[in-house]
């Protein structure tokens, strides 16, 4: 009888051993894992080869297991810009659009930079430049009006085809920087040729002849008063 319970004792403290041992692998090969794991996410993000890497890795990935086609260099084209590589004016700007015509501040802060900047070369208001495009389209980069004019700064694209020779041709009237520059350059030709900002925006507009503007000048104009006021306004 003592036999059997000195073997019973034995058995169970053999099973008791050989449990806290697994419990003491399994244990430090999951601290030994997360450590790998978390030095691995460290050196991935600070090193942006690596990140890049990983990022096709993980798209390739995610492609294969869902059949959705991989496409890398899909941010490259997107127009965007942080805010906070604007001046203060620019951000002012850029944040009263973004709320006044709900669209997202990163695409908003990249057309106002265009406009600041191709206003300056251009010499012309960035204010003017940004009230044509707000009252043209309301910020919708893909507008269309029943009569042809396409985008931000709905440039007739047919009549204005040349210009756009240089830019790859006609369909880079539906890039939003591109339409912005595009109009950019005809708002300036029509105020050399015409004299004065007024008489500019009724040619954009096509109502230069008839001179019936649908009060479309007193519209870009009060836009273009708004825009400074908001370039001018004191950082609270």
């Amino acid at each position: 009888m003592a036999f059997f319970n000195r073997l019973r004792q034995s058995t169970a403290l053999l099973v008791g051993d050989t449990l806290q041992g697994a419990r003491m692998f399994f244990l430090n090969t999951f601290v030994i894992t997360g450590l790998f794991v978390a030095g691995a996410i460290f050196l991935i993000y600070s090193q942006p080869d690596l990140r890049y890497f990983g990022k096709v890795v993980l798209i390739n990935l995610i492609r294969n297991e869902s059949g959705i086609p991989a496409d890398p260099a899909a941010s490259n084209r997107a127009t965007y810009l942080e805010p906070s590589s604007l001046s203060a004016p620019e951000y002012r700007v850029a944040t009263w659009i973004s709320k006044r015509y709900r669209v997202a501040l990163e695409p908003v802060s990249a057309l106002v930079k265009v406009a600041f900047v191709e206003g300056e070369r251009e010499q012309i208001d960035p204010a003017l430049i940004l009230a044509v495009m707000c009252i043209e389209s309301g910020v919708h980069p893909y507008a269309q009006s029943p009569v042809g004019a396409d985008g931000l700064m709905q440039v007739m694209t047919t009549i204005n085809a040349k210009m756009y020779e240089r830019y790859g041709g006609t369909t880079a009237a539906y890039d939003p920087v591109t339409n912005l520059r595009v109009g950019i350059q005809i708002l300036k030709m029509l105020i050399k040729r015409r004299g004065s900002v007024e008489e500019a925006l009724k040619f954009y507009v096509g109502a230069g002849i008839s001179g019936e503007d649908g009060g479309y000048v007193a519209k870009v104009l009060q836009e273009q008063v708004l825009i400074q006021q908001t370039m001018l306004r004191p950082v609270n």
